[in-house]
């Protein structure tokens, strides 16, 4: 055994499953384990204190300064008490720094923090050399301009992005600009700075929206995940994402509201991609990134979503859309839907008149044979009729995953399928493990002596707001033909509802008798 501690693959392989606590009461422990746990404790630093430790008390002058949202909680600013030399920095830069794979510094009240004064002697120090305070850096993590706000004041709040230079060089391959400010032109200007000078760049995390004289100005020819947010996706936008080689994963909030230019198809572009997310003002806005596709993609899983809900003629155009632009022979997961809107309280209750959108023709979606995944959920659900569901499994033989549900359940439209039709899908889909489907459970019978003995290896069950009368024979059925299930999705009261519709009480019943029948 102490062979085997002696050898440093182990003794990496055993600190890397440690806590920070851990690693450095490991490092404490034994000689033998303190590099490797000195590499897991500084792994990944979350604040500059680390940093401020490492260096000379008399480099600072102190100053209690209380905290702008919070004046109970002091903050202790350090300045510049004298010149930075080279041999200030030596320990933490021998030691500790080349150990740092990732940084995500975080702000709050009461902290110790250097002022920008600080950091820019500190730049002047390593000669304004990139990433010179973590030189072996893979990913960064953006400064929220709140938290710098709240936590240390406006002064702070401008100056702090022009000095993350000191931790982001050339290694770094991933960065998080999720909180940048890039409505700030002094933010901004770091971040196109810092986007240019990082030539390993694999993994970029936008979700604050970048110009696009940004994106089309930088060639990443190693991106290869990407989340972008903009408020207008222009066509030069999307031209030059399409050009990157080996982008595989793309995300893009489209913020902006534009009508879809009508483009010659794409010849090629988009080589590597194979995951794609893409979310617009209404469903068919999705145009206005297929068009960029060509005819030989090879796209295996796309999620769709419409912030705002469409009429049902527009989300029919939208399918229509996926069916022109997607490649059956690759495409395995699709995701389609309608952002939910804020139902009534009384939406399950009996109306006199119910004004709700038509259910939206599965047809377009035919060619797709090869999918494993389908969930469509829109406003007025997927009209799903007898012969439609039991042609599922022919259509789509591979699935695993199965969801067409309204986003807005209501019990005002009568399902034209009921668990009798589930069974059969159940039967002929042996791979499926979540389904997601109303129907109508009344006609279940408390004992089908003729019936033919199932069982399903479905794992999650969605009900939407299926009808119901009898608690008990649900329960029984899904005893009987669901053993392995772990998860079920039932209707529950709305907030603003004074209580709960007979509807969501049933299936309130329903979820607590199988929960039982569980333990």
């Amino acid at each position: 055994m102490n062979q085997c501690l002696g050898v440093a693959e182990i003794q990496s392989l055993i600190c890397e499953n440690l806590d920070r606590k851990s690693a450095l009461a490991m490092a404490l422990t034994a000689h033998a384990f303190l590099e490797p746990a000195l590499n897991e404790i500084w792994h990944t630093v979350d604040s500059f204190r680390p940093l401020i430790a490492c260096l000379p008390e008399d480099l600072w002058i102190a100053k209690a300064v209380p905290s702008p949202t919070q004046p109970d909680k002091i903050n202790t600013i350090l300045n510049v008490a004298r010149e930075p030399q080279a041999e200030d920095l030596h320990r933490y830069l021998t030691r500790y720094a080349s150990r740092i794979r990732t940084f995500k510094p975080a702000v709050s009240a009461g902290m110790k923090m250097l002022s920008p004064d600080a950091l820019l002697a500190l730049q002047y120090a390593t000669d304004f050399q990139p990433g010179a305070l973590s030189p072996q850096l893979k990913h960064f993590q953006w400064i929220s301009p709140k938290s710098i706000a709240d936590g240390l004041g406006d002064e702070f709040v401008g100056r702090l992005s022009s000095y993350m230079t000191l931790f982001i060089g050339k290694t770094v391959d991933s960065i998080d600009l999720s909180d940048a400010n890039t409505s700030n032109p002094l933010e901004m200007a770091a971040v196109r700075y810092m986007l240019k000078r990082l030539p390993c760049l694999k993994v970029l995390r936008g979700a604050t929206p970048l110009p696009e004289s940004l994106i089309t100005s930088v060639r990443w020819d190693g991106l290869e995940s990407a989340v972008l947010a903009g408020n207008s996706v222009t066509i030069p936008y999307l031209r030059h994402l399409a050009s990157l080689p080996r982008l595989r994963r793309l995300m893009i909030i489209n913020l902006g509201i534009t009508e879809p230019q009508d483009l010659s198809r794409a010849v090629n572009g988009f080589a590597s991609l194979q995951d794609v997310t893409y979310a617009c003002d209404r469903l068919p806005g999705v145009l206005e990134f297929l068009q960029h596709l060509p005819q030989t993609n090879i796209v295996q899983s796309i999620l769709f979503t419409g912030i705002k809900s469409s009429t049902p003629s527009q989300l029919t155009e939208a399918l229509r859309y996926a069916e022109t632009y997607l490649n059956p022979e690759t495409l395995f997961t699709m995701e389609i839907r309608e952002t939910p809107g804020r139902p009534r309280p009384q939406s399950l209750e009996e109306l006199v008149e119910t004004d709700q959108p038509d259910p939206i023709d599965l047809q377009p979606l035919h060619i797709f044979s090869k999918l494993k995944s389908l969930c469509l959920k829109f406003q007025g659900g997927v009209r799903l009729t007898s012969k439609e569901i039991e042609g599922i499994p022919n259509t789509w033989p591979n699935l695993r995953v199965l969801i067409l549900l309204p986003t807005i359940l209501n019990s005002h439209r009568f399902p034209s399928i009921d668990h009798i039709h589930v069974s059969a899908l159940l039967r002929s889909l042996p791979l499926l493990r979540v389904l997601g489907l109303q129907f109508n459970t009344t006609q279940i019978l408390g004992n089908e002596p003729d019936a033919e003995p199932w069982v399903s290896n479905l794992q999650e069950l969605s009900v939407g707001a299926s009808l119901i009368s009898s608690p008990a024979r649900v329960i029984d059925f899904i005893k009987a033909h669901l053993p392995r299930l772990t998860t079920l999705t039932i209707p529950k009261k709305l907030k603003g509802s004074a209580e709960a519709t007979m509807l969501e009480r049933r299936w309130g019943a329903v979820h607590q008798g199988w929960k039982q029948g569980q333990t």
